[in-house]
């Protein structure tokens, strides 16, 4: 009896904690390899374990804890490094500091 509870304390936890990390894709503009460097160091902020833009599809796909931090300030934090997002845009002047060949907007 004794081993059946320890059991079910077990899967207990283990689905608490499967449930706390999820696995998002939504859409960065960019160009090149120099934006995927720039979109995947942005998206690496506490609470996200794993982050890859595909420069052709220009999907990001992130794995995160969703106890830890939110999919809006992966976003925000991208869209300040000067990438815009399906919902957040970056500023002007984020947009205006990458690299040239980086610039998407009016392309």
């Amino acid at each position: 009896m004794k081993s059946i509870i320890n059991l079910l304390m077990v899967l207990s936890l283990s689905t608490c904690t499967m449930a706390q990390k999820v696995t998002s894709s939504f859409m960065v503009m960019g160009n090149c390899s120099m934006c995927q460097q720039t979109i995947e160091k942005a998206a690496k902020i506490k609470g996200v374990k794993k982050a890859s833009w595909n420069k052709d599809t220009h999907l990001l796909y992130v794995k995160y804890n969703t106890k830890r931090v939110t999919l809006n300030s992966i976003k925000k934090n991208i869209a300040d490094a000067g990438y815009d997002t399906d919902i957040i845009k970056a500023s002007d002047t984020a947009y205006a500091n990458l690299h040239t060949c980086c610039r998407y907007r009016g392309q």
